[in-house]
């Protein structure tokens, strides 16, 4: 949205009989649009009033009535993907409409090129290889509901049946068969501005605000708030702290929001709530695969030294720089032993919720059903590592269990000691280090950077790639300096 037509939609609003006089729109750090404060504003004061005729939703477009013949208005029991579906194709009918449209001058000034990750072409999608926000759009069909938008893309678009509600619509609104083709890009832009621009009021009614897409999320440093107006049927923008003349209004689209989903959600990467020395997000967290733990683990207790000298008693121990295991008697267990005291651990950590594993039913010797895993590494899932480097729960008992030598494990969990400390912490930070390196080669080889766009979303991928790194060495220097002092 630039500023001129950003005003214009000011403009339109005042027309309306809406209002937002304390407000002006300006270009911040020669590339961010958003909205400052004209004068100072003390807490509580009205910055923004938006009447409920003035906010576009699926019962107020043009669309409502194939809508409705399709079961996806307000009076149908739809659930929060219908939700935002139906407003979709609202915006979809009132694009198409054009000058007849009600929010004809709200919808020319939203932009033309919005940077969620279906927006992104696919050599600029992979070098978020490894990431989070990668991992969570191309797993877009199996999150909740309310956060898989952005991923639908040409190929949901023809399997969930909208391309022939949206064929409907624009028979609808302009009388005419549009071409496929057309049709498609037009409903991909729709889904990327109600993924970036779209807000829930109420029980998870999806609409579009007017104004108030313009205002900017930085996590931590929100400065108003929205309510309704039942009386006045108007929603009002309030602020919650004094404001400064100048000062810009900062929205929030939630202070839980990881760097990564406010990537695949709204395309952009949060770099104003970044701590000015690490340039470290506090939100920030990164993913490690949980087969890649198992795997790490399972080749230090078995490959490198066998697994059959631990069995008798000898000790695991870890290097700070890397594993190695040292075993009183050297020699390897057969085969099916190995797998047997490995797939043990496995169960163990299933049983406690610590590590997902694809299991199966099976009947023991007894007769008796029970736990059976499909293969060794048959796990999924992830571990997170926090922006302070802190590991989660389950990432450091999987770890402890995974490296336990055999007599501790089968003879019972023994006190927590400095032997323990010292393996798992030194355990640890080779996770993280192999993680951080294998985020690092991940990256693959930069596209031709032929214009604004592709530059942004490189620069982009780039500081989401550095922030969960960030997170990654954070772990490991946390647990190297953990071991060194014990």
């Amino acid at each position: 949205m630039s500023v001129s037509s950003a005003r214009t939609v000011l403009a339109w609003l005042a027309s309306r009989g809406g209002s937002a006089n304390p407000i002006h729109v300006a270009v911040r750090d020669d590339v961010v649009r958003g909205a400052f404060a004209s004068c100072d504003l003390p807490r509580g004061s009205v910055v923004c009033i938006v009447p409920d005729d003035c906010v576009l939703s699926a019962e107020a477009s043009k669309a409502y009535g194939v809508l409705k013949g399709y079961r996806m208005t307000e009076d149908d029991d739809r659930g929060d993907r219908i939700e935002q579906e139906a407003l979709v194709m609202a915006i979809l009918g009132e694009l198409l409409a054009g000058p007849k449209s009600k929010w004809s001058a709200y919808l020319a000034s939203l932009p033309e090129d919005v940077h969620t990750l279906n927006a992104w072409g696919q050599r600029e999608r992979e070098l978020l290889q490894g990431t989070a926000a990668l991992e969570d759009y191309r797993q877009g069909e199996t999150l909740e509901e309310g956060t898989s938008l952005p991923h639908r893309t040409a190929e949901t678009y023809l399997s969930s049946g909208m391309r022939d509600v949206a064929n409907d619509v624009a028979r609808h609104v302009t009388r005419l068969d549009i071409p496929e083709h057309k049709l498609r890009h037009l409903y991909e832009r729709c889904v990327s501005l109600v993924s970036a621009f779209s807000f829930t009021l109420g029980k998870g009614h999806h609409v579009m605000v007017p104004v108030w897409d313009m205002l900017n999320h930085v996590t931590g440093q929100k400065n108003v708030r929205l309510r309704h107006d039942a009386k006045r049927r108007c929603l009002e923008m309030v602020t919650t702290r004094h404001v400064s003349e100048g000062e810009e209004l900062i929205n929030s689209y939630g202070d839980d929001l990881t760097p990564s989903e406010i990537v695949r959600r709204y395309g952009y990467f949060d770099t104003g709530a970044c701590d000015p020395k690490t340039g470290v997000h506090p939100n920030a967290e990164a993913r490690i695969d949980a087969r890649r733990v198992v795997h790490l683990m399972r080749a230090a207790m078995m490959r490198h030294v066998g697994a059959g000298g631990a069995a008798r008693g000898g000790k695991l121990r870890f290097g700070a720089t890397g594993m190695q295991v040292f075993a009183r008697k050297r020699g390897y267990l057969a085969v099916r032993e190995r797998e047997k005291c490995w797939r043990r651990r496995i169960l163990h950590l299933a049983r406690s919720g610590m590590l997902p594993v694809d299991v199966e039913d099976a009947v023991d010797s007894r007769g008796k059903r029970a736990m059976r895993i499909r293969h060794p590494l048959a796990v999924y899932g992830h571990y997170v590592v926090r922006a302070d480097g802190s590991p989660s729960a389950a990432l450091v008992e999987t770890v402890r269990v995974l490296t336990m030598p055999e007599h501790e494990f089968f003879g019972g969990s023994a006190m927590p000691s400095l032997t323990e400390a010292r393996r798992v912490a030194s355990a640890l930070a080779h996770v993280c280090t192999v993680a951080a390196s294998k985020l690092a080669r991940d990256a693959v080889a930069t596209p031709p950077i032929t214009d604004e766009t592709a530059s942004t979303h490189v620069a982009i991928a780039f500081a989401l790639r550095e922030s969960e790194r960030a997170c990654l060495l954070a772990c490991r220097r946390k647990c190297v300096r953990y071991f060194s002092s014990l």
